[in-house]
């Protein structure tokens, strides 16, 4: 249907305010308010306020945090990106990865655990859905018809069955 433009990724020049070239090797926490680049090796924790990419040549150990990310060189760690996470074809991640959007291209290696992270206007769409424990049931059924429901364990297991209260 409708598709929704894209921000504009900076991939070189003024755009990126940081940039750690081929030949340097960092050991130490990196944190920016801007846009960074690494094509160095880097180990340690990265903090990127805005877009975060690691170039192909890039040996990366460390926990990354950042808005959105490309990947062309080797991650080792947890990444949590809010926006879009761009895996590309030359990219490696070993570790566990929490994103908004991803996109992997045939050829890149993951591995590790992935976890979407939810919108936040789709989380209120499911806390309003949910069920108030603290009030009662004849509350609860007046604000959305809930059935009762009735738990019971069978004798011969340790199988808990969820049942209509109506059947217990």
């Amino acid at each position: 249907m409708f598709k929704t433009k894209q921000p504009e990724v900076p991939t070189k020049g003024k755009d990126i305010e940081t940039t750690i070239e081929a030949s340097v090797n960092v050991k130490g926490n990196l944190r920016s308010d801007g846009n960074v680049r690494i094509d160095g090796r880097l180990e340690g924790e990265i903090k990127v306020k805005q877009h975060l990419i690691v170039g192909g040549p890039a040996e990366i150990k460390a926990n990354i945090t950042a808005s959105s990310a490309i990947i062309s060189g080797t991650v080792e760690g947890n990444l949590k990106i809010d926006g879009i996470l761009e895996l590309t074809e030359t990219g490696k991640i070993l570790g566990d990865i929490e994103v908004g959007r991803l996109k992997i291209a045939e050829g890149a290696i993951f591995g590790g655990e992935c976890k979407m992270l939810v919108p936040e206007p789709e989380k209120e769409k499911s806390k309003a859905k949910k069920i108030d424990h603290t009030k009662s049931a004849s509350e609860n059924k007046q604000q959305g018809k809930n059935k009762k429901i009735g738990l019971k364990k069978n004798e011969s297991s340790d199988e808990i069955k969820v049942e209509p209260e109506d059947k217990i």
